[in-house]
C-alpha cells in the first residue's frame, strides 16, 4: 500500500476520470451526435439524462430524497459516480447489484448516507482488506494486484477501495438494527436439530453378487462397457504397463581401484565445497533414512536423511562413482559398447526386453524408482545423469519404449466380463429397490408422496424377504454430543444426513427413496415415521452460538432486501425520480 494513503475517504472519480471542462464547440458537436443516436436509437431515462446535461450549464437532478439532514438531490453526475463504481464494485469486490435505473438511484443514496454519516475508512481497513484479497487471489506481490485492475498507482487504488469500502460500512452500520430476538435464535435452534424417526429397508450391491456372476453381456452391451464404462482403476489395471529396453555402463567401487579405471577416471579428491554440494543436491534421494523397523519407535531427534556424519567415507565414494560415471557419457557413443566398456575396466549390461516400470526397482543391482525417468528420455541418447545404487553409479541409454495401453478387448475379454458383472451388481440392487417402491399402492393423484401406515409397510417389505431397520428420534443434523456411537455402521449417519438435509419438505407416513450411498454399492428406501422438537433443556454452547450466527444472518439478509433495496430506501428517505419528457 502506499504510504501515502488518505486518511480521509477521497471519490475515485478525480483519479480515475477528471471531469475536465468542456469547450463550446466539443459541446455542439457531442449534441449532434446525441440527436443522431435518439434518431436512430431509442434512448433510456439515464441517457437523456446525460445528454440534458451536456447542453446545461450543469448537473441535472435525477431524483429527490429527504437525508436526516434536510432535502436533497441525486443529480446526473451522482448518477454516472453511481454507476461506474457499481462496475467496480462487481469486478474488485465481486459483489453484483440491479443496474437498472432504480439500482443505480439505490446505490447514490448510500453514498449520500456515507456522506451524511460522515462514514470514514481508515488506513488499516484498506491495508486488511488488500491482504485479505492477495490472499484470495494468491498474488505476493501489491503491485501485480495494482496491474491486474489496470490502475496507473497503488494511491488510485486505493481511493478507490475506500469509496467502495465506505458502501458496505454503511450497509454494516444500517444493517445494525437487525437483531434477532431470542425467540429468533431459539426457532433456527429448534429448526436445526428437530428429531426425527425413520423405517427403512436396503438393498446392498454384494447380495446380488452371485445372480450377476450368472449374467453373460451381449457383444455390443461389452464393447459400449469396454468404451465408456471402464472406471479409472479398472482402466489401469488392464492396461499394459510402460516398458523400456535399455543398455547401461556400470562402474562399481571396486572397479575404482584397478588400474583399468584408474587410467582414465580423475583421482583428484573432492574438496570439502564439492562434498557439501553433492549431498545438498542428492541428500533427499539418495541418503533418505530408513524407516525403523515394525514395532520399534523412531527417535524424535533424527532428521529424515543420514548426516554427513552418518555416511562417513560413503559421501568421498558416492562423489568418485558418479564423477567416473559421467566422464564416460563423451566417448560412450560407439557402437560396439561391449569392447568400450571392457577396455575401460567397467561393466556392461544390456536389458533387450523391455522391462515394465513397476519391475525397474526390483532389477538386480541397479534398481531403482529413478530408472522411470527413461519414459521421458530420448530413446538412443545417454541421459545427461548418472544413477547411485549402492556401490555402484551407471550410465543408461534407452533403445526401446513403449507407452501405457490399453490391449484390445480380445485379449482381455474375460477380465472386462468380469468388471461389467461386477458393476451389474448395483443395478439389481437399484432396480430391486425401485421395484419395491413401484410395488407399493400408489396415491390417487399422480405425483403426489406415497404414505403409509407402519405396519402396512412392514408387510410390503415382508414380501421381498426384505428387513425393515429403524433409525429412532435424531437430529436432522449431527449432535456430537448426544448423537449415538455409530461404530462401524455408514448407513445410518449417512441416511440422517440425506433425510434431515430437506426435512421439511417431507411428510408424516411418507415412503422416501430409493437413496444411493456410494456408487451403486447400497440403496435404502425410508419411510418417516414422524417428527417432534428438540429437547430445549439440553442446548449445547456451540449449538446456540451457531443458531446465533445463522439468525443474524437471517435477519441481515431480510434487513437487505427490505431496507436497503431501492423499495425500502424510498421508504425511509422518500426518494422522488424526477420526471423526464420523452
Amino acid at each position: 500500500m502506499s504510504k501515502n494513503a488518505p486518511t480521509t475517504p477521497t471519490s475515485p472519480d478525480s483519479d480515475i476520470s477528471e471531469v475536465v471542462p468542456m469547450s463550446r464547440t466539443k459541446r455542439f458537436v457531442l449534441i449532434g451526435v446525441a440527436i443522431f443516436c435518439l434518431v436512430i436509437f431509442s434512448a433510456t431515462q439515464p441517457m437523456i439524462a446525460v445528454f440534458a446535461n451536456l447542453s446545461g450549464d450543469g448537473p441535472q437532478s435525477v431524483a429527490t430524497l429527504d437525508l436526516p439532514s434536510g432535502p436533497s438531490e441525486i443529480t446526473s453526475e451522482d448518477y454516472r459516480g453511481a454507476l461506474r463504481l457499481m462496475s467496480w464494485e462487481r469486478n474488485v469486490l465481486g459483489i453484483s447489484r440491479s443496474d437498472d435505473e432504480e439500482g443505480v438511484i439505490a446505490y447514490a443514496t448510500l453514498r449520500k448516507l456515507a456522506d451524511e454519516l460522515e462514514v470514514v475508512i481508515t488506513d488499516n481497513q484498506v491495508r486488511d482488506f488488500i491482504r485479505f484479497q492477495m490472499a484470495v487471489q494468491r498474488i505476493a506481490d501489491y503491485g501485480d494486484l495494482v496491474k491486474r485492475f489496470r490502475f496507473n498507482s497503488s494511491l488510485q487504488y486505493e481511493n478507490l477501495l475506500r469509496d467502495l469500502l465506505r458502501v458496505q460500512q454503511v450497509e454494516t452500520l444500517l444493517g445494525s438494527a437487525a437483531i434477532p430476538t431470542q425467540d429468533d435464535v431459539l426457532a433456527y435452534w429448534s429448526e436445526d436439530f428437530q428429531e426425527m424417526s425413520l423405517d427403512y429397508v436396503s438393498w446392498s450391491a454384494e447380495d446380488f453378487s452371485h445372480a450377476a456372476d450368472a449374467l453373460n453381456p451381449t457383444d455390443e452391451e461389452l464393447q459400449i462397457f469396454f468404451a465408456d464404462g471402464l472406471d479409472f482403476t479398472q482402466r489401469r489395471a488392464l492396461e499394459n504397463e510402460e516398458a523400456v529396453a535399455f543398455e547401461a555402463i556400470i562402474v562399481s567401487a571396486d572397479a575404482l581401484q584397478t588400474a583399468a579405471v584408474q587410467a582414465w577416471a580423475s583421482a583428484e579428491e573432492p574438496t570439502e565445497e564439492q562434498l557439501q554440494g553433492f549431498y545438498d543436491f542428492r541428500r533427499f534421494t539418495l541418503y533418505r533414512r530408513l524407516a525403523p523397523e515394525e514395532g520399534a519407535s523412531a527417535d524424535a531427534g533424527l532428521g529424515p536423511v543420514l548426516t554427513r556424519e552418518e555416511l562417513g567415507d560413503r559421501l568421498a565414494q558416492d562423489f568418485r562413482l558418479h564423477r567416473a560415471a559421467m566422464a564416460l557419457i563423451a566417448n560412450a557413443d560407439t557402437e560396439d559398447l561391449a569392447a568400450f566398456s571392457s577396455e575401460r575396466g567397467v561393466e556392461y549390461l544390456a536389458e533387450a526386453t523391455p522391462v515394465s516400470a513397476s519391475a525397474l526397482e526390483s532389477l538386480p543391482r541397479i534398481g531403482t524408482m529413478e530408472l522411470r525417468e527413461m519414459f521421458r528420455a530420448e530413446v538412443g541418447s545417454w541421459m545427461d545423469k548418472a544413477f547411485l545404487v549402492g556401490d555402484v553409479a551407471f550410465l543408461v541409454r534407452p533403445t526401446e519404449s513403449s507407452a501405457r495401453a490399453m490391449p484390445p478387448l480380445e485379449e482381455i475379454e474375460e477380465s472386462v466380463k468380469d468388471y461389467w458383472r461386477e458393476g451389474q451388481r448395483g443395478t439389481l440392487a437399484r432396480e430391486a429397490a425401485e421395484a419395491f417402491v413401484a410395488s407399493l399402492p400408489q396415491p390417487e393423484v399422480e405425483g403426489d408422496p406415497v404414505l403409509m401406515a407402519q405396519d402396512a409397510f412392514g408387510q410390503e417389505v415382508t414380501k421381498v424377504s426384505g428387513k425393515v431397520q429403524a433409525l429412532d428420534w435424531i437430529a436432522r443434523q449431527p449432535r456430537p454430543v448426544v448423537d449415538p456411537i455409530w461404530g462401524d455402521d455408514s448407513v445410518r449417519p449417512w441416511l440422517r444426513s440425506t433425510v434431515g438435509t430437506v426435512l421439511e419438505d417431507y411428510s408424516d407416513g411418507e415412503v422416501l427413496g430409493p437413496f444411493e450411498q456410494g456408487i451403486g454399492g447400497l440403496f435404502v428406501v425410508a419411510r418417516l415415521v414422524g417428527t417432534r422438537d428438540a429437547d430445549a433443556t439440553k442446548i449445547w454452547p456451540s449449538e446456540i452460538e451457531a443458531a446465533k450466527n445463522r439468525a443474524k444472518q437471517e435477519a441481515m439478509t431480510r434487513f437487505r432486501t427490505d431496507q436497503l433495496s431501492y423499495e425500502g430506501l424510498s421508504r425511509s428517505y422518500s426518494i422522488v425520480q424526477r420526471q423526464t419528457d420523452q
